[in-house]
């Protein structure tokens, strides 16, 4: 009898150790692809902006509250190329890109699966704000695209799998801020939603 309460015992402090060990406060860093999801059916403007791919690299701290409930704030640099497609005539007659770079900063609160002794899911959500500091255009014309907001706002749900020490993650945002100004006549088309998939290391 008292080998088998041993035994459980012993049982019982490794199922908490393994149920403690993802709940640590770290570091994390990560580059992941976004790109958006435009739907030019609901587009009033006879220019699309929204249209684009791009890169992230980010650095994040999440830190633990109670046991699997977690906030991240994160910081991120990204790099997106924008179609720009101008409509004459019912048809597309101008084509152009537009690089554009800059900074985000996100907020997320989550809460952490553990799935093993190694292994981990995190769920999480929260805003995602990003602001523009560099814009050059491919081909040299001017299509202002000043007209249109240099910040996006964007409402993140995603998820990460943990193993060992990186993340394997997916993300959808959805986008909030209107493409232009309340001067602009693309002020009623709402920016992209946007997906994203990445891979990060954890400190």
């Amino acid at each position: 009898m008292r080998r088998i309460i041993l035994i459980a015992a012993i049982g019982l402090l490794a199922l908490q150790a393994a149920a403690r060990e993802p709940w640590r406060n770290g570091f994390s860093v990560g580059v992941e692809g976004n790109f958006s999801l435009t739907n030019y059916d609901n587009m009033s403007t006879d220019v699309a902006f929204n249209d684009f791919w791009g890169t992230t690299v980010s650095g994040s701290y999440t830190a633990f509250h109670w046991k699997g409930l977690f906030v991240r704030p994160e910081l991120s640099m990204y790099y997106e190329r924008h179609a720009i497609e101008m409509l004459l005539g019912g048809s597309y007659a101008d084509r152009d890109h537009v690089a554009e770079m800059g900074f985000g900063i996100a907020l997320l609160g989550g809460y952490r699966v553990p799935l093993g002794s190694k292994t981990s899911l995190d769920l999480l959500t929260g805003p995602y704000y990003t602001i523009a500091v560099n814009q050059h255009e491919t081909n040299g014309d001017d299509h202002e695209f000043n007209l249109y907001n240099k910040s996006s706002l964007r409402w993140r749900f995603g998820l990460g799998l943990n193993v060992r020490r990186l993340t394997i993650g997916a993300s959808f945002d959805l986008g909030l801020l209107k493409i232009g100004g309340f001067s602009s006549s693309h002020s009623d088309d709402r920016e992209s939603n946007v997906v994203s998939v990445g891979i990060g290391y954890n400190f």
